[in-house]
């Protein structure tokens, strides 16, 4: 991705930047290979897209060139995308909308409210000039999103 696409795309979505960096980890950078956050962009990144909330399927799961990560936060507690959960984090394959459901339950047990903020879909699809291309697609959640039961 040209970095000049990605600024634009960051202008317009401010909050995705931080979610974006929650979902690489900082282990990419600092490395040889991507010493900044602007060449692992450059060489790694395929695109960046925003996706309408509504063509999410609650009932996707993980598979070996795709994953699904959860953003949210404690409502009053934290920022938006400071909390994530996997679909892998229990140990077993769970769908997205089980990922949200669990969520809710777990922290309604600590009477915590959370916010969802976004899931993202992470695409792997192969080496290109030695470097895995990935793509990121952000399903920002509407205001006062909660599952129903």
């Amino acid at each position: 991705m040209k970095w000049n696409k990605y600024v634009e795309f960051a202008g317009r979505n401010p909050a995705l930047r931080k979610v974006l960096n929650e979902s690489v980890g900082s282990e990419q950078f600092n490395t040889r290979d991507f010493p900044t956050f602007q060449e692992w962009i450059e060489k790694q990144v395929d695109y960046l897209a925003v996706r309408p909330w509504s063509s999410l399927h609650m009932d996707s799961r993980d598979s070996h060139t795709m994953k699904y990560v959860v953003f949210y936060h404690i409502e009053g507690d934290d920022s938006t995308g400071s909390r994530k959960a996997s679909l892998t984090d229990s140990g077993s394959r769970r769908s997205v909308g089980q990922t949200i459901r669990e969520t809710v339950y777990r922290l309604d047990q600590k009477d915590r409210s959370p916010v969802f903020d976004a899931v993202v879909r992470v695409h792997h699809d192969g080496i290109i000039d030695g470097y895995r291309r990935e793509a990121f697609e952000f399903f920002i959640a509407p205001d006062g999103f909660m599952p129903k039961f």
